[in-house]
Order: C-alpha cells, then sequence, then structure tokens
C-alpha cells in the first residue's frame, strides 16, 4: 500500500492553522481596536454635546437651561427675542443675552440657523 502525500508549499497546512495569541493588533494602545477607539471618542462627544445642549452658562458663571431654535424665513435676533422675553423684560437686553449665548458677532442670521435660547 502506498500513501501519498500532496501539499502546495511546505509547511502552509501547519502554518495556516497554528493558533495566535490575541495582542490587541498593531497599532493599538491598551488593547482597544481602531474601531473601540472610533466608539469612546464618539461617546465623550455625545456626552459634551448633551451636557453643552442642556444648558450654558453665563459670564458670572450662572448656569441658564436652554432649549435650540431653528431659524425660520422671516425670523429676526428680535422676533426670537420677543418670543422669550418674560413680560415686561427689556428685549434689547434679550438681544444681547442671545448673541452672547450663541457667540453671534451681529444681529444676521440664516434661515436654518440653530439657536440656543433660554427655556421659559
Amino acid at each position: 500500500m502506498t500513501v501519498a502525500v500532496i501539499a502546495s508549499r511546505p509547511g502552509a497546512a501547519a502554518r495556516s492553522r497554528a493558533a495566535k495569541p490575541f495582542a490587541g493588533g498593531a497599532g493599538t494602545a491598551r488593547g482597544l481596536t481602531r474601531r473601540g477607539w472610533t466608539v469612546v471618542v464618539m461617546a465623550v462627544v455625545g456626552l459634551a454635546v448633551a451636557a453643552f445642549r442642556a444648558g450654558a452658562a453665563t459670564a458670572e458663571g450662572r448656569y441658564i437651561p436652554t432649549e435650540a431654535v431653528v431659524v425660520k424665513s422671516g425670523d429676526t435676533l428680535w422676533s426670537i427675542a420677543e418670543a422669550v422675553a418674560g413680560p415686561g423684560e427689556d428685549v434689547q437686553g434679550v438681544v444681547v443675552q442671545l448673541q452672547r449665548l450663541n457667540q453671534l458677532p451681529d444681529s444676521r442670521l440664516q434661515v436654518g440657523d440653530v439657536l440656543e435660547v433660554p427655556r421659559e
């Protein structure tokens, strides 16, 4: 009885089945892959955005709860300030507050802009 051994390359079968211990992959730190780091970074950015959207601090350090308002056709900073201002509140003061809160250099707005306004 004759047994024939067929191999395309010497040792190919042995190399392909060899167990390799997981070392985190090339170029990774602390055992995270590139996808893992992407998930971690996106989670941190998401939390930071959520914290910012929840409110803002004034120059004096006071916390102001805010909500997002999308600028529509015909909206002006003055009209938005009028809608946000409380009874008897100075609209000009609210305009200045909106400019500071949203870091606006002037009162020009464009349709689709998203402004943070104090919650009522």
